[in-house]
């Protein structure tokens, strides 16, 4: 049985819980003592510490009652919902970064493109197997691909790439083959000479339609927004520009589709002129075609662009590492925050909010592959920067589980 480190305990943990646990599939939980409580019992506890109703005799009542009060917060996972943080012993093929990796089902995780350490870009697609925690590589792309976008088709069975790195126009459509070790790839549209940089592709299922959005790379301004029809019976007629759209161009906007608001929302990203970082949430109304800047904002700026999107919670799930910037010299001011945080905006209710990853290893960085697994409630990530720049690229694969 494969093993991993489960980082707050200190200690390797099976891979998989026991079933008959009823916390199985949720694998285990932090210490309590490396948690905080829900801030709505934080004033109950000062409360109790500070009575005077209580004699000295009934010190003792006091006390027992507050260690009661902890036991039932420490066993109940709604109140205490910080994440749990793994990285496997199982490692990667070799080191990249910029890559990008899709949940296809069952327990199958593909991993698309990227880049070394060389800062060579990868044309190589891999399969995770979640249950025997190993790398195989299954195929390659018909071009180079990094820092794109991707997404899973499951009435087709295949998953649609956006390249994103410098002069990588097409639009990849790979077919998966379940039952052995290989795919299929082919170009699904070409934006010409528009190559786009930094990628996001949000799929809608129920109009079977994809929404690209990236920064032309030096031409072109404003002119980084598409819409994939995959009903348009040319290939080349499916990539559709949608020009007039967006006030700027932004790169690294992550992105999702909501089928119960009937909306894409992009959240974040870089606005290209003066590298401002955003916090924004813009609205998009595929029936209008209309985009509208949402008054609600990001707890802090982000500008990777990886988040997973619950379907079932209706919760958008978005990766934050502070320290990323932070070792090239130019981090924007995001306060006195030491470790990577989980943003996460509920489209239904526009809550947005953050879980401070306590247990997150300082080292780990960003720019990794990013896939959600909703039967498990794991967020994994494959390879990504390493915070030492001259390391730059990672074989590791670790999980966050929610």
């Amino acid at each position: 049985m494969p093993f991993r480190k489960h980082f707050g305990m200190n200690r390797n943990v099976p891979s998989r819980p026991d079933s008959s646990s009823r916390l199985a599939g949720r694998d285990y939980h932090v210490p309590w003592e490396g948690r905080r409580p829900h801030p709505k019992f934080k004033n109950l506890f000062t409360s109790l510490k500070n009575t005077n109703f209580l004699s000295s005799s009934s010190k003792i009542l006091q006390f027992s009652l507050q260690f009661f009060l902890i036991g039932i917060l420490a066993c109940s996972s709604s109140v205490l919902s910080y994440p749990d943080v793994y990285i496997l012993n199982a490692t990667l093929p070799i080191a990249f970064t910029y890559t990008t990796a899709e949940y296809v089902g069952g327990n199958q995780i593909y991993i698309i493109g990227g880049e070394t350490s060389e800062s060579t870009t990868l044309d190589t697609v891999f399969r995770f197997n979640i249950t025997d925690e190993t790398t195989t590589l299954v195929g390659h792309l018909p071009g180079f691909a990094s820092t794109g976008g991707c997404a899973f088709v499951p009435s087709e069975d295949v998953i649609l790439y956006m390249g994103g790195g410098f002069w990588i126009p097409d639009l990849v459509r790979i077919s998966l083959n379940r039952s052995g070790d290989s795919i299929s790839s082919t170009i699904e549209g070409n934006l010409g000479s528009n190559h786009l940089m930094f990628t996001r592709l949000a799929w809608d299922a129920i109009r079977r339609q994809g929404y690209i959005l990236g920064k032309p790379y030096y031409e072109n301004p404003g002119q980084g927004f598409y819409r994939y029809d995959a009903s348009i019976e040319n290939v080349q007629e499916r990539l559709q520009l949608l020009g007039d759209v967006w006030p700027w161009d932004v790169a690294n906007a992550a992105s999702f589709y909501d089928s119960v608001t009937d909306k894409v929302y992009f959240l974040g990203g870089i606005k290209w002129r003066g590298q401002e970082r955003l916090d924004t949430i813009y609205e998009w109304d595929p029936v209008n075609e209309t985009l509208t800047l949402l008054q609600e904002r990001l707890p802090l700026q982000e500008t990777d662009g990886k988040l997973i999107w619950d379907q079932e919670t209706g919760t958008a799930w978005i990766f934050h590492d502070s320290n990323a910037w932070t070792t090239r010299g130019n981090a924007p001011n995001l306060g006195q925050i030491e470790a990577p945080v989980l943003m996460f905006f509920k489209p239904t209710t526009r809550e947005v909010g953050s879980l401070l990853l306590e247990h997150f290893l300082d080292h780990s960085a960003t720019r990794f592959g990013m896939a959600w697994v909703p039967e498990l409630k794991r967020i994994y990530m494959f390879g990504g920067n390493s915070q030492n720049w001259g390391a730059y690229a990672t074989d590791r694969i670790q999980y966050i589980q929610l």
